[in-house]
């Protein structure tokens, strides 16, 4: 199972990729075809409750054994970290690939970026970003990665459950987005999931 999504970073780190809007479903030989999902900001608490009142159900919970925190981009260690995780959930995901360097996770994550442990080990990722559109300021999930040998473990779940709280902290956001492949059905299932839903395609370069 292959959580990830992570159109945003790939052209916030390449910045060559050129964005093409579907007009009535075309279809657009060479480029890669990406879902656009949303959920509006005022549904995100009530999605978080509901699912960690799920987990309080079982005595033993994995969500409680994974611990969330910031990555921080000045830290070599913490370098080594995101990229070597990245580049390993890409290279076993259907997404598109491009390598990411050390240089370039130091250089572009400098906030709204999270590491996942399990039992000190670091097994996954998630990348935020926010955007300013036409309607209002929009929160991005840029990416959700989690390690090929710890899936079906609800790290996933955890990280996306830290982001939604983190967006919850900004009063300005009026919706959530995340741009998923078409191809990557398992990602699509996830955040479905949440309550997200297609609004939209897009394709890249």
């Amino acid at each position: 199972m292959t959580e990830n999504v992570h159109t945003k970073i790939d052209r916030l780190v390449h910045r060559d990729r050129a964005v093409q809007k579907a007009l009535q479903k075309e279809v657009i030989l060479g480029k890669d075809k990406y879902y656009l999902m949303e959920i509006t900001i005022d549904k995100v608490k009530s999605v978080i409750e509901h699912f960690e009142e799920e987990n309080v159900k079982h005595p033993i919970s994995l969500l409680q054994l994974i611990k969330v925190r910031e990555y921080d981009s000045e830290d070599p260690a913490d370098n080594e970290l995101f990229t070597t995780l990245f580049n390993l959930v890409l290279m076993t995901s259907p997404d598109p690939y491009r390598p990411l360097t050390v240089s370039d996770a130091n250089k572009y994550f400098k906030e709204g970026t999270f590491l996942a442990f399990l039992y000190g080990q670091c097994v996954g990722y998630g990348v935020l970003t926010i955007e300013n559109t036409e309607i209002g300021k929009i929160g991005v999930i840029a990416g959700i990665g989690v390690h090929p040998k710890h899936r079906r473990k609800k790290i996933a779940l955890k990280i996306a459950l830290e982001m939604g709280k983190w967006f919850l902290q900004r009063s300005d956001l009026i919706a959530l987005q995340c741009e998923v492949y078409h191809e990557n059905i398992t990602s699509q299932k996830f955040i479905s999931s949440f309550g997200f839903r297609i609004v939209g395609e897009i394709f890249l370069d």
